[in-house]
C-alpha cells in the first residue's frame, strides 16, 4: 500500500472486514492480486483527495466500481487501465462533484469512457475524460456532468447521439456548451445540422460530407454492396445480412447496428433520385449535385437533411448535405 494518511490508514483499517465480504460475493473471477493493485494505485489517491466527511462514501464507491469496472476492462489487473490513467490524470477538478455524488459520478465516468472508447476508440474516450475534468469548475451537479459528458461525446464524433445531446445542452450553462461546441447555444434546425454551431450564414449546395461503412474484410461494414432506404424515423442501409443506421452531422458520421424495421415501421417516399448513375447525378429534394464519387449510384435515401448515396459496386455510402454558404 503507499503511504497512507492516519485519516485514511484507519479508514481502511475499520472498512477492511466489510471491504472483504463485498469481494468475496461481488468479485466473481477476479484476482485478489489485481484487486488490490487497483485499490492502491488509483482508488486509495483519489479516497486520500476527498474531504474527511465523504471519504468513506467515496472509498465504498471506488471500490464497487473496481469490481463491476473489470468486467468490461475499465480496471486493469497487472497494470492501470486507460480510464484508471485518465481518471487520476484529469480527475481532480472533478472531486468535489465526487465527493457530493460519488456513486453516480463514477457511473456516468465508467459508463461514457466505456461508450465512446467502444466506438470511437481509446484515444478518443481519453481525450472525452481529459475534456470532462476541464470542465470540473463549471459543472455544479452530477446531472450537469452526465449532460455535459453526453455533449461531449456527440462533439468527438458519437453522431448518434446528437438527440439526445441537444435536449441536454439546453439544461447546461452557456459557458459549458461554449466550451464544448464553439457557441454558447446550438441551432435545433435539422437543415443546418452540418453547420458548425453559432454560424449563421446561409446554406451552401449540396455537397458529399462524408463517407462510411466500407467492406467488412477491411475492417468496415458491409459484406457486399449495400442499398439504402428511410423506414419510420431513420435512415438505414442494408446488405441482405445487417441492417445499420446512418447517423450524420457537422460533427461526423456514423453506421450503427440496429435491428431490421418493425413490421410497423413506414417506408418514407422518396424524395431522392438517381438522374444519371454514369454521371453521379443524384437530385435530393430540389437540390441537385453532380460528383465523380457518385458514379454508379444505385440508391439514394433522405432523412432529416440528411442524404446518402450507395453505389452498384462499392461497399462505402456517401453522406451528402449542405453546409453554411461559406465553409
Amino acid at each position: 500500500m503507499p503511504d497512507l494518511s492516519p485519516r485514511v490508514a484507519d479508514l481502511l483499517a475499520g472498512a477492511r472486514p466489510l471491504l472483504n465480504e463485498r469481494f468475496t460475493r461481488l468479485g466473481g473471477g477476479r484476482s485478489p492480486e489485481g484487486f488490490l493493485r487497483s485499490l492502491r494505485e488509483t482508488a486509495l489517491p483519489l479516497v486520500e483527495a476527498a474531504p474527511p466527511d465523504a471519504a468513506g462514501a467515496v472509498l465504498f464507491a471506488l471500490f464497487d466500481a473496481g469490481v463491476a469496472g473489470a468486467e468490461r476492462g475499465l480496471i486493469g489487473d497487472e497494470q492501470q487501465s486507460p480510464f484508471e490513467a485518465s481518471l487520476l490524470a484529469h480527475g481532480a477538478p472533478l472531486g468535489p462533484l465526487l465527493s457530493t455524488s460519488p456513486v453516480r459520478v463514477l457511473r456516468a465516468l465508467g459508463n461514457g469512457f466505456h461508450q465512446v472508447e467502444r466506438a470511437l476508440g481509446e484515444r478518443e474516450a481519453r481525450a472525452w475524460i481529459a475534456a470532462l475534468g476541464g470542465l470540473g469548475a463549471l459543472l455544479s451537479t452530477a446531472e450537469a456532468l452526465e449532460s455535459a459528458g453526453l455533449l461531449l461525446a456527440w462533439r468527438l464524433g458519437l453522431a448518434e447521439a446528437r438527440g439526445a445531446a441537444l435536449e441536454r445542452a439546453t439544461t447546461l450553462p452557456a459557458a459549458v456548451c461554449a466550451t464544448i461546441v464553439g457557441a454558447p447555444t446550438i441551432d435545433l434546425d435539422a437543415a443546418r445540422r452540418f453547420c458548425a454551431p453559432g454560424t449563421s450564414a446561409p446554406l451552401g449546395a449540396l455537397t458529399v460530407v462524408a463517407q462510411v461503412g466500407g467492406f467488412v474484410g477491411f475492417g468496415g461494414a458491409f459484406t457486399r454492396p449495400p442499398r439504402v432506404f428511410v423506414a419510420g424515423d431513420a435512415l438505414l442501409a442494408t446488405d441482405g445480412e445487417v441492417t445499420l443506421r446512418v447517423f450524420a452531422d457537422v460533427f461526423g458520421a456514423r453506421v450503427v447496428r440496429t435491428g431490421a424495421p418493425g413490421a410497423d415501421a413506414v417506408v418514407a417516399p422518396s424524395v431522392c433520385a438517381v438522374r444519371s448513375a454514369d454521371e453521379g447525378v443524384v437530385e435530393v429534394g430540389a437540390h441537385t449535385l453532380q460528383d465523380a464519387r457518385l458514379s454508379g449510384a444505385a440508391s439514394v435515401a433522405a432523412h432529416d437533411s440528411v442524404a446518402v448515396v450507395a453505389l452498384r459496386q462499392s461497399h462505402s455510402l456517401w453522406v451528402l448535405g449542405r453546409r453554411e454558404a461559406s465553409a
